[in-house]
């Protein structure tokens, strides 16, 4: 035998052990390897999914945002009061711009408004009026 022979051998054994192994990894992890795992397993709902979207947009982690954007605008845009630190949001989105400004998110906020742009160019309707509550004991 040469040791091309010999090579060939071992490098056709380790793809071979490598594709074995691979078949056992589960999707959940494979997903945060590369963006082709990401968008082909399904985005599933973590257990406390607005905690996580807190912690994805102050890391401003944009292609998993923009997944979540994707899933969820329509239910986040539905006009439900959503209150966070004595504030009054009308919804979720709202939300979501307060909190990519006070973050410095810029990737996320990017993501948000071209979303919005693609989904709707014609319709200017801002929220005027976010209220703040203060519920404090005067003694």
């Amino acid at each position: 035998m040469n040791n091309t022979d010999i090579l060939e051998q071992i490098s056709s054994q380790y793809y071979d052990l490598v594709n074995i192994i691979f078949n056992f990894v589960p999707m959940s992890i494979k997903r945060q390897w590369n963006k082709k795992y990401h968008s082909e397993c399904t985005t599933e709902n973590p257990v406390r999914l607005y905690t996580f979207m807190r912690a994805i947009i102050r890391e401003d982690h944009y292609f998993t945002f923009d997944c979540y954007l994707k899933k969820k605008y329509f239910q986040w845009n539905k006009p439900r009061p959503w209150f966070y630190k004595n504030m009054k949001f009308p919804n979720y989105i709202e939300f979501i711009r307060y909190f990519c400004q006070k973050n410095n998110s810029g990737k996320c906020q990017q993501k948000l408004l071209l979303f919005e742009g693609e989904l709707k160019p014609n319709n200017k309707k801002k929220y005027k009026k976010i209220k703040v509550r203060n519920i404090r004991w005067n003694n």
